[in-house]
């Protein structure tokens, strides 16, 4: 599930945050009510849904060449990226290589998320 991607679409088409805040928080709601590691609550879909629109307006119109995005052609989910795939396996592999390992317990060349 794009979150940013979700939001930057709707922020674009002229909605209010409240209205952004209120549909995203109940999706998460519903994609992720029964996932194993927490129950997901109104209260934490909420939270997820304000910082995930607050991140989607900090970058939905980047001037900076160095941060805005390569037009490919190609979208993250068409490779399998965000889904568990394949795709999703090797970005953070690539993402692990280009971070490098630190002194954390569990870094980058853990692949864990």
């Amino acid at each position: 599930m794009d979150l940013e991607g979700f939001a930057k679409r709707k922020l674009r088409a002229g909605d209010t945050d409240a209205k952004i805040i209120a549909e995203m928080s109940t999706r998460i709601e519903e994609i992720k009510r029964t996932s194993i590691i927490t129950n997901t609550t109104k209260e934490t879909a909420d939270k997820l849904a304000k910082a995930v629109l607050e991140e989607a307006k900090r970058t939905l119109d980047l001037k900076d060449e160095f941060a805005t995005e390569i037009l490919s052609g190609v979208r993250m989910g068409e490779m399998g990226v965000g889904s568990r795939g394949s795709g999703d396996f090797y970005v953070h592999e690539k993402i692990g290589e280009l971070i490098g390992a630190t002194g954390a317990v569990v870094d980058s060349s853990s692949l864990s998320d």
